[in-house]
């Protein structure tokens, strides 16, 4: 899928049944979606000291700059976990 990154939400709380602390950013992604009137919105999981994260290191220093880059990603088969994700160009 290609869309445009439009929110960045930094995560980091505590799960209150497993005690696992949960850190990283949700990027909001809007995209042409040819099952949709319109655009749909997607949400990516970049996960702390995951490959993602890793790859995005210079965005997520400071998030802003992630707004209104043009990505294309993919998810793993039946799952919300991504399997791809690359920045394509900063959107005009």
């Amino acid at each position: 899928m290609v869309g445009t990154i439009i929110g960045v939400k930094p995560v980091d709380f505590t799960n209150r049944e497993t005690g696992e602390l949960i850190r990283g950013n949700r990027l909001y992604v809007v995209a042409e979606d040819i099952d949709c009137f319109g655009k749909s919105c997607s949400d990516v999981w970049v996960g702390s000291d995951t490959p993602l994260e890793k790859k995005l290191s210079a965005y997520l220093s400071d998030p802003e700059k992630l707004l209104g880059l043009n990505v294309e990603f993919s998810y793993k088969a039946n799952s919300k976990k991504v399997a791809q994700f690359d920045i394509i160009e900063q959107a005009g």
